[in-house]
């Protein structure tokens, strides 16, 4: 079978297309994945489907997380931080980051504590441990594996 058929049935969203409005084609990350979930097709190539669609989400990922880092990285006040667009498209693409932020807590050292709060609702680190870095990475990095989103 090829993989050519991808493509015939939606166009994977790109990192412009976070966080637009609009038409169809205009749809988040997360509505895309849940519309592509929801699909069937008369060649029975779902999985395929929602595959491709998740390794767009991480390619999104990778590339926001990159330009938030270079971009905002130099800002000592985390407010600051926040206001940076690619903040705001990192967490529109929800829940399915995590697990990548779990993993860059650790390959590319941030400041990622405040973006896996506001997509968890949840902050597994003890006020005595706070401003301590490795010690948040192992909590969170623990948090994660409880939830069964780390090995």
């Amino acid at each position: 079978m090829s993989d050519t058929r991808i493509s015939s049935f939606a166009r994977a969203p790109s990192v412009t297309d976070v966080g637009r409005g609009g038409g169809r084609d205009n749809w988040s990350p997360a509505y895309r994945i849940a519309d592509v979930n929801n699909t069937r097709s008369s060649e029975g190539n779902q999985p395929l489907l929602r595959e491709a669609v998740e390794i767009s989400v991480a390619q999104q990922f990778t590339i926001l997380a990159e330009q938030w880092h270079n971009e905002s990285g130099a800002h000592s006040s985390m407010t600051l931080r926040k206001e940076h667009p690619a903040y705001g498209k990192l967490f529109a693409l929800g829940p399915s980051i995590v697990p990548m932020l779990l993993e860059v807590l650790v390959t590319k050292p941030d400041l990622w504590f405040p973006l896996l709060r506001d997509i968890t609702g949840e902050n597994p680190v003890p006020l005595e441990e706070r401003g301590v870095y490795d010690l948040m990475v192992e909590r969170w990095r623990a948090w994660g594996r409880g939830k069964g989103l780390l090995n």
